[in-house]
């Protein structure tokens, strides 16, 4: 909830942006797309931001203040966007995103389920099918460890901004 203390609601494969909360991203559609709301109000539609013609968008999570979008696919891949979004100002001039590709994080043999990240650690965790979670470094966007050995899906990843552990869910 937001300090007004309104509550907010998203649909399935829908995901607010912070920090105000009123752009939201909606993903899971047949052409692969993403979709940025503003206010409800469709605002961009982005095509083709999948890694591959087999590829659909399986989880998405933003950086804390919203300049950030990690994009994770089905066949294992994580996106790093650069999201600019400008509200409408002039009532006579729609709402503004743009998504710029900084990277692509390679790692994951199977579907990215989840993913959390620290700001204070500047660490991303990424769950997968696979039955891993990959740990990157947000500064370089590379590879750090390697979580193993677990006998199911990660379901749920979480990072705590104290210190810096990561808890994981399987389902």
């Amino acid at each position: 909830m937001l300090p007004d203390m309104k509550p907010l609601y998203a649909t399935g494969n829908e995901l607010l942006v912070p920090p105000e909360f009123k752009y939201s991203i909606k993903w899971g559609f047949p052409d692969r797309s993403l979709r940025i709301l503003y206010k409800g109000d469709l605002v961009t539609v982005f095509e083709d931001i999948v890694s591959a013609d087999d590829g659909q968008v399986s989880a998405i999570i933003t950086s804390d203040d919203g300049t950030t979008l990690f994009t994770g696919e089905t066949t294992g891949v994580i996106n790093v966007w650069r999201l600019r979004t400008e509200p409408r100002r002039d009532k006579r001039r729609p709402a503004h995103a743009t998504l710029a590709l900084r990277s692509r994080l390679y790692c994951h043999s199977d579907q990215i389920t989840c993913m959390a990240h620290s700001k204070d650690y500047r660490i991303l965790a990424s769950g997968s099918k696979d039955n891993s979670v990959v740990i990157w470094d947000l500064n370089t966007l590379q590879y750090m460890h390697r979580l193993e050995g677990h006998m199911q899906s990660i379901s749920c990843v979480a990072i705590h901004n104290v210190t810096g552990k990561a808890a994981l869910y399987l389902f």
